[in-house]
């Protein structure tokens, strides 16, 4: 019995262990997903960005006089060091007036710099000329986090100037702690950018992991229930086990009480003469 504690102890402690290293893998894959999930949904953003940009020269007739487009009067030349996109703005004379620098997200490759760069012209050359519709951005960024499968009780965007300033959108949405949010610059040349607010797209991300954490509770309940089962009859079979010892040890004292007797009378017959 001892033994059998013994090993039965060990078999729980390695369940136990592989249990929490099981969690830990869940826990990772959730923060995995999360991030996926928060690339998708700048995807999102970058997809709205363009498509109303795109919608606002649809909309619109052309003018009938251009402003000055600004990139005309300054050059611009990018070029990427480790995880850093670095813009030189010069003007017309070579002098450089300025150098940004934009942090390139994980696993960012040369295409999403392209589509970027396209979005950039498009907004030094469209923004200038009409105004910015925020409704139909907003429309777009939830129809594209739509496609995408993400389902969120809130998704707005509001435009953010370089110093800060809000300028489209509803400020209300920066003091919303229960928001979660992603920002992309839309144009280099003023610093300009988007931040898209969304509500945490919980729901999507337990979907993903639904397979793994349903299999992994399955196994926890099977694993509890066999090892509750082989408890319960390890313990019936120490009480039965129990009930023999005693039924041999009533049944041993009973059968020598009767022995004892008949062997102290035939030794008092054999030692003492009664004649």
């Amino acid at each position: 019995m001892k033994r059998f504690r013994l090993y039965s102890t060990l078999i729980v402690a390695i369940l136990v262990l592989l249990l929490g290293y099981n969690t830990y893998c869940i826990v990772q894959l959730y923060k995995s997903i999360a991030r996926q999930t928060t690339e998708l949904v700048t995807q999102s953003l970058r997809d709205a960005d363009l498509d109303e940009i795109l919608n606002r020269a649809k909309k619109y007739p052309v003018p009938d006089s251009l402003p000055p487009y600004r990139g005309k009067q300054l050059s611009q030349s990018r070029s990427i060091h480790g995880d850093t996109l670095y813009i030189v703005v010069a003007d017309d004379n070579g002098d450089i007036s300025e150098i940004r620098k934009e942090p390139l997200a994980p696993g960012t490759n040369y295409s999403d710099i392209m589509v970027n760069e396209i979005g950039y012209g498009a907004h030094q050359t469209i923004g200038p000329m009409y105004p910015l519709d925020i409704a139909d951005l907003d429309s777009l960024f939830r129809l594209s986090l739509s496609r995408k499968g993400i389902a969120t009780d809130t998704a707005a965007i509001i435009s953010v100037a370089a110093d800060g300033r809000v300028t489209a959108g509803d400020p209300s949405l920066r003091r919303d702690s229960r928001l979660d949010s992603v920002s992309i610059c839309y144009n280099i040349m003023t610093g300009s950018r988007y931040v898209a607010y969304y509500s945490s797209p919980l729901g999507y991300i337990l979907k993903q992991m639904t397979g793994i954490i349903v299999s992994a509770a399955a196994l926890v309940i099977i694993i509890t229930v066999a090892l509750w089962y082989l408890f319960r009859t390890v313990s019936r079979l120490r009480t039965i086990e129990e009930m023999k010892d005693d039924f041999v040890s009533n049944m041993t004292h009973e059968l020598k009480t009767p022995i004892a007797i008949a062997y102290s009378a035939n030794d008092a017959l054999l030692n003492y003469d009664t004649s």
